[in-house]
């Protein structure tokens, strides 16, 4: 039962319902008839069951999709009964520790999605909404469905059309250089852009590019310019978060960190440095079988191996844990390419346990290609110079058609 409209965007139309069943309030979005036309009903209701599979704290869910009486395509989500990121940075200048905490939140949500191959494309303070000083993150995987589901359309057709809807997939003032260029093969680096510009407004308290007031001038400024040090505007804030925030609005894409190393950044994870990466293949699914315990109760299994000690008793931290890329165990060479993909998917299904620290992936690479160290055995390696008290191995294995089974065991 609809109860009354927010507004919304040129994409969507947004009222608040009453689920008269449950009993709660939902938003439903309904798509604008000119976005509407010429889409594929079907893919898009893929899509949106994609979205809706996204079951992670910091992301506000998709609920259910369908077409209105005029079959016009909605979904609905749960109603967040608080203010968005912008409003809480319009009442105000955002306190460092305040604004770790809420970067963190994200950080988490883009780290789970992208871990599932979603990238949410309009990350902004609008998108980012606040329940109990917690943050969540909106409309994940929609510019995906929206664009997946046009059919016979080029990406400048879509693109034609969203402007004269007066909406886009993606905010100008937010959008990463190769985003605004019209790269068609985008990848997550463009939320951990995003995520990087909104870092900086809200440690700083004013956006990088806040003095340029066309979209124009502001896309020009996204290609080409450098702002200014947070410290410019802001003293307090912590010299490796400027740098991190520093590395994620880097232009070239290939030299922003992962959206995963940008959380295990802010979560204690050690060592983050700019990475050469090619575009991230990932398998259609990936099916995770633990060999010795699942990951949800990982925390209270361990198998320790009564060898001699490798650093003093003192040193070593069960609740820091390390993975190391999984290695393919099959005869199918192509799988190599995922060990890091895997690994990163178990690091980040570890960080959902708030008690529990996690190496860095980039150290955990730098410790194992370390050819001067005297321990031969990776595990020990990794225990002596990172202190990590629990070594997660894994295997790659083809699994069906288009799927590759992890095996993964704690040490």
């Amino acid at each position: 039962m609809i109860d009354r409209e927010l507004g919304g965007g040129g994409m969507s139309r947004v009222f608040v319902a009453r689920d008269v069943a449950l009993r709660r309030d939902v938003v439903v979005k309904v798509l604008a008839p000119s976005l509407a036309e010429g889409l594929s009903v079907e893919r898009f209701t893929r899509e949106i069951r994609l979205a809706a599979g996204l079951q992670e704290p910091h992301i506000v869910p998709v609920l259910t999709s369908g077409l209105t009486s005029n079959d016009l395509p909605y979904y609905t989500m749960p109603f967040v009964r608080g203010a968005s990121l912008r409003d809480r940075m319009n009442e105000g200048r955002v306190s460092a520790d305040e604004a770790v905490s809420l970067l963190r939140d994200v950080a988490h949500a883009l780290a789970y999605a992208h871990a599932q191959g979603i990238v949410h494309r309009d990350i902004k303070p609008e998108n980012i909404l606040l329940s109990s000083g917690t943050a969540l993150v909106t409309d994940f995987g929609i510019a995906r469905a929206l664009r997946a589901s046009q059919v016979n359309m080029t990406d400048a057709e879509i693109g034609s059309r969203l402007t004269r809807t007066g909406a886009s997939l993606g905010t100008p003032a937010y959008m990463a250089p190769e985003q605004v260029a019209g790269d068609p093969d985008l990848d997550e680096r463009v939320d951990v852009y995003a995520w990087g510009i909104v870092a900086y407004e809200l440690l700083s308290g004013a956006h990088p590019f806040a003095d340029r007031k066309t979209p124009q001038q502001m896309v020009a400024a996204q290609m080409v310019d450098v702002p200014p040090d947070i410290s410019e505007h802001m003293t307090g804030v912590p010299a490796s978060i400027e740098r991190l925030v520093s590395r994620c609005i880097a232009k070239e894409p290939s030299h922003r960190p992962s959206s995963l190393e940008v959380l295990e950044a802010l979560t204690g994870g050690v060592g983050i440095s700019p990475v050469r990466r090619h575009r991230a293949v990932t398998p259609a699914r990936v099916f995770v079988a633990l060999a010795a315990c699942s990951l949800l109760g990982m925390v209270a299994v361990f198998a320790l191996r009564p060898a001699r000690p490798v650093a003093a008793a003192s040193t070593i931290d069960v609740r820091r844990f390390a993975v190391i890329p999984c290695e393919n165990v099959s005869a199918a060479p192509s799988l190599s390419a995922f060990g890091r993909v895997a690994a990163d998917y178990l690091t980040q299904q570890i960080l959902r346990t708030d008690s529990i620290k996690v190496v860095g992936a980039t150290t955990v690479a730098a410790i194992l290609a370390d050819t001067a160290s005297r321990i031969t055995d990776p595990s020990r390696r990794i225990a002596a110079t990172a202190h990590a008290g629990s070594i997660v191995t894994c295997s790659v294995v083809p699994f069906g058609r288009d799927s590759i089974r992890v095996d993964a065991q704690i040490v």
